[in-house]
């Protein structure tokens, strides 16, 4: 699967239920400069299922989270097709968090992608091609949670390598979780990925 996110237990919280919460600015990082949504638009989503330590992350949680974002990544252009020869991988979490914490995201420093390149040719014509390149990435950074806060995260995989291409975060000062912070976190994120892609 994807690349695991180190989360001490004693910072997760078992969580019910509350009512809206302020949320703070998006936080995102291009991991790579590779990440060109204009050059691609087959995707996959990947909902990870914290419920075990986040009891607010139902399976409803979970599939009105999915819903959501296919909804606002299709409305952005691109074409949902789940595992059938995707190019980009999305993966959305939810964490929760009774103590300041950090999470540790982590990636490898360099890793190759497939890109595609539109090159100009002496004629004037342009041609669009597959190149392999090697990158480095930023991603050992930390994010920091303060206490009784919820973030969510949102990342873009490569998805023949599995290599990080984008990180995109935000937190709320609470750690409930309804539909409408949902949507709110949801359209933050997909918001800054449209922006910066």
């Amino acid at each position: 699967m994807k690349k695991p996110i180190l989360f001490s237990a004693s910072a997760i919280a078992i969580v019910f239920l509350t009512g809206c919460a302020t949320s703070h600015q998006v936080s995102s990082s291009a991991v790579t400069s590779a990440l060109d949504l204009s050059k691609t638009d087959r995707f996959d989503l990947n909902v990870v299922d914290t419920s075990r330590y986040d009891t607010a992350f139902s399976d409803n949680a979970q599939e009105f989270a999915g819903e959501a974002l296919v909804y606002n990544l299709e409305s952005d252009g691109l074409n949902y097709v789940g595992e059938s020869e995707p190019e980009i991988s999305f993966t959305f979490k939810t964490f929760a968090a009774t103590k300041p914490s950090y999470l540790n995201p982590s990636a490898d420093d360099e890793v190759e992608i497939i890109t595609t390149e539109t090159n100009r040719i002496s004629d004037g014509t342009t041609i669009e091609t597959k190149t392999v390149k090697t990158v480095d990435v930023a991603s050992d950074e930390s994010i920091y949670m303060d206490a009784n806060s919820r973030l969510f995260l949102l990342e873009a995989y490569d998805e023949g390598t599995d290599a990080l291409l984008w990180r995109g975060y935000t937190t709320i000062d609470d750690t409930g979780l309804t539909e409408e912070v949902l949507v709110s976190a949801i359209d933050l994120l997909t918001e800054r990925l449209d922006e910066e892609t």
